[in-house]
């Protein structure tokens, strides 16, 4: 539910979110479920070259999951733990946007702070000890930042900065990031280089969990991952085609991710630790062209992204890949699409493969009145099994899915 006051000069927004869903996780015994509401605001008040803007919101969310143990012969099951995680989050951020203008160039800033506290506590109960077991804590993050945007004819530079705060150990660190843009009639040439950093989550601090025979533990000890990283590539416009290229390098420092510490026939066991260095690099293409009501769209990802040790990134695909026809009338909306994945590994040690595939969906809106339309969409339109996980037995993705439903657009009077 939203709440809007457009002004002139002042803008005001609030709004509630609430959701609560169950789902049941392939065995008889194992479901989980969430009940999550949010409310926030956003106030805004503009100048004639000046923008302030406050926000904040709170967050509560409860989680409950159980799980099992699975046999060899996959004919019996047996409940292993449950587990309920409340959650409380609480953030707030201000910013102060600047433009202005020259003869012959023009400038944009935008500076401000914000910060996040999110406490969490994991209660988890084992069937085989009968003990309850409380873990979690508080993540607190803050920081302040700035950014610059020049245009100098058809050059356009941009730098910015962030000073971040954030873990119980106080870790703090810096990212810049910088780049320019140069436009040359239909084409435009963009290069740019950036450093960024990732405190370790809550769940990947504290929350343990377990998918079939692999259960992963939680790591207290985890320090923040770092990127540095370049990339370079040009967009080139016609009337009715665009056509993108990128090549990018980033170098990954202390990433986050499952290592495998033991592997027996009845569990395989993990912990979230921290990988010294990774490398991803690749290029990206997409091209969208458009005729009459049809619009076509292609996108191509190449990532090599590996450990120092040599094996791929869990759960990275070297290739992906999408397409999409869409059709486009006064009150009616039909489109087709493809998604493709190429090969990928579920584990650190490259031992589960998780072959390639493709899917399709569908999706139409149709227009009953000026505000009421009505939707329907079909994921996974061909009802293809495919794997997303080995436990190390195989656990496959969602079948065909399809909803539909009634939309309004507009404001309610």
């Amino acid at each position: 539910m939203n709440i809007d006051y457009l002004g002139a000069s002042n803008r005001l927004s609030l709004h509630l979110d609430i959701l609560a869903e169950e789902r049941h996780n392939g065995t008889s015994l194992t479901h989980n479920s969430t009940g999550l509401g949010t409310i926030g605001g956003n106030y805004t008040h503009s100048w004639s070259n000046d923008q302030v803007s406050l926000l904040g919101f709170h967050t509560q969310e409860q989680y409950h999951s159980t799980y099992s143990s699975v046999s060899l012969n996959r004919n019996s099951e047996t409940l292993t733990s449950r587990q309920t995680v409340p959650v409380q989050d609480i953030a707030g951020a201000a910013y102060w946007r600047h433009h202005g203008a020259a003869r012959h160039f023009k400038w944009d800033t935008f500076t401000g702070a914000d910060v996040d506290n999110v406490h969490g506590i994991s209660y988890d109960y084992s069937y085989n000890t009968h003990v309850l077991t409380p873990s979690g804590g508080t993540l607190l993050e803050h920081g302040v930042f700035a950014q610059a945007d020049l245009d100098v004819g058809p050059l356009h530079f941009f730098a910015g900065i962030r000073h971040q705060f954030t873990g119980e150990r106080g870790e703090t660190f810096v990212s810049p990031n910088g780049g320019i843009a140069a436009g040359l009639k239909r084409f435009r040439f963009r290069a740019s280089a950036y450093r960024s950093f990732r405190a370790p989550t809550l769940n990947e601090l504290y929350r343990q969990f377990r998918v079939g025979n692999a259960l992963t533990l939680a790591n207290p000890d985890l320090v923040p991952e770092g990127l540095t990283g370049v990339e370079a590539g040009f967009d080139w416009t016609g009337e009715t085609t665009r056509v993108s290229f990128t090549l990018f390098h980033n170098n990954l420092e202390n990433l986050i991710d499952n290592a495998t510490l033991s592997t027996t026939p009845t569990l395989i066991l993990r912990q979230r630790q921290n990988f010294p260095t990774a490398l991803s690099r690749g290029l990206e293409a997409n091209v969208v062209r458009r005729w009459h009501r049809w619009t076509g769209e292609a996108g191509y990802l190449f990532a090599d992204a590996r450990l120092a040790t040599g094996q791929r990134i869990p759960e990275v695909p070297k290739q992906q890949g999408t397409a999409q026809l869409t059709y486009s009338a006064k009150s009616t909306l039909i489109s087709a699409g493809i998604r493709a994945f190429g090969l990928a590994f579920d584990d650190d040690l490259n031992q589960f493969e998780l072959p390639g595939y493709a899917a399709v969906q569908l999706t139409a809106e149709q227009h009953l009145t000026k505000r009421l339309s009505a939707v329907a969409a079909v994921e996974n339109l061909l009802d293809r099994s495919y794997l997303v996980a080995l436990t190390p037995s195989p656990n496959t993705g969602a079948p065909r899915l399809w909803r539909i439903g009634l939309r309004w657009s507009g404001r309610l009077r």
